[in-house]
């Protein structure tokens, strides 16, 4: 069963950026800040700048067009997590 939330763009209040070293690696991290929750919800944890700046750039845009946004499982090891992530 696909467990991924839908949310439209414009529920995006704020999208927060998280910058941190675990071990050698910097580690930068999405975090999503929802009209009305006052949690912010975890969107992207990776140690690929590329995928980073890729995946902040998409959420960006799909905020200001109020496109859908699927927001993954906080359980799953996914996160948006990069294979590589730390």
């Amino acid at each position: 069963m696909d467990k991924r939330r839908m949310i439209k763009g414009e529920q995006i209040k704020r999208l927060v950026t998280r910058f941190q070293y675990s071990g050698e690696n910097m580690v930068f991290e999405i975090l999503l800040r929802l009209t009305g929750q006052e949690e912010m919800v975890p969107y992207l944890k990776t140690i690929d700048y590329g995928i980073f700046r890729t995946t902040f750039s998409d959420l960006m845009e799909k905020r200001s067009e109020n496109e859908e946004i699927y927001i993954p499982p906080t359980e799953s090891s996914g996160l948006g997590l990069n294979p590589q992530a730390a």
